[in-house]
This record gives C-alpha cells, sequence and structure tokens, in this order.
C-alpha cells in the first residue's frame, strides 16, 4: 500500500513538472513577448521621461518637458507602463508613498531604468526609500519651487 502511494506522488510531480513546463514554454513565447516584438527601442527616437504622478509638481514637470522638447511618458497608474519601451529616467511623483515606492521598484527591476526620482510624502517612510536605488529622494519638507528645481537639474543631466 505504502508503495502505490510513493508511485502515484511521483507520478503526479513528474505530471506536474511536465505541465508546469509547458505553461512555462507557452508564457515566453505567447505572453511575455506579445506586444513587444515589434517595439524597437531604437526606433523609438531615443531614450524618454517616465512621470509617474498627478499633483501640481507633476503638472510643473509636464509643462518643462514640452517647454524643452523632451520626450515624456506621463502615467497616473502602474497597467500604463509600458514595458517594451527604454525609459532613461523616472519621476515618481504622486501623493502616495506606497505607489512612488512601487512604481519605483518596478521601473528599477521590470524596466531596468538606470535613474529614478522619487517623492517621500512622509519623512516617516525615508528608511524604506534608502533600502532602494533611487538617484534622488525628494520630500515634502521643501517648496514646490525647490524641487521642481532638483528635478530639472536631473531631467537636464539625464535626458
Amino acid at each position: 500500500m505504502v508503495l502505490l502511494i510513493i508511485l502515484a506522488i511521483t507520478g503526479y510531480i513528474i505530471f506536474g513538472y511536465f505541465i508546469m513546463n509547458k505553461i512555462d514554454i507557452f508564457i515566453e513565447k505567447d505572453v511575455i513577448n506579445t506586444g513587444t516584438d515589434y517595439v524597437d527601442k531604437k526606433s523609438t527616437g531615443g531614450k524618454s521621461l517616465l512621470l509617474f504622478g498627478n499633483n501640481e509638481l507633476a503638472k510643473s514637470v509636464v509643462k518643462y518637458c514640452n517647454d524643452k522638447d523632451i520626450e515624456l511618458k506621463f502615467i497616473e497608474y502602474y497597467n500604463e507602463l509600458d514595458f517594451g519601451y527604454e525609459y532613461s529616467l523616472l519621476l515618481a511623483l504622486s501623493n502616495n508613498d506606497v505607489d512612488n515606492l512601487m512604481i519605483s521598484a518596478i521601473g528599477k527591476k521590470v524596466c531596468s531604468i538606470p535613474h529614478i526620482v522619487s517623492l517621500c510624502n512622509n519623512n516617516e517612510n525615508l528608511k524604506i526609500y534608502d533600502g532602494f536605488d533611487m538617484e534622488k529622494v525628494i520630500t515634502l519638507d521643501n517648496d514646490i519651487g525647490y524641487m521642481f528645481n532638483l528635478i530639472k537639474e536631473v531631467v537636464d543631466s539625464e535626458i
């Protein structure tokens, strides 16, 4: 009886491995590459800036980029992120620290964005921001004009 149970469990594990292998192949071929095969990172006109957030500071950055003819992709939700495009700078400027940290982590780990600037709305969360490899963390201690000037410096040096 024990031998039958061991054989059944072994068969179940082998069958599960076989099925998971087929699912992995399907995902790799059909799901992950769908939508990104047609994107040629070289033909998109270079690198651009990715802006996450919808507040006064973000609106100032949008206006600045439009005035300077800097290519800008503005998103308000994670699902709007284009994984097939190469961004050179991410500005996470929402009024929510969790959102800023999440989009920064996705940008760093999944999209390989080399430079990240994030807004820290609550100084108690600065320790969490230190754990991420961001170029700058801007706190709300400063006025919007000062924060905007810091962002302009990073944008001008990276784009």
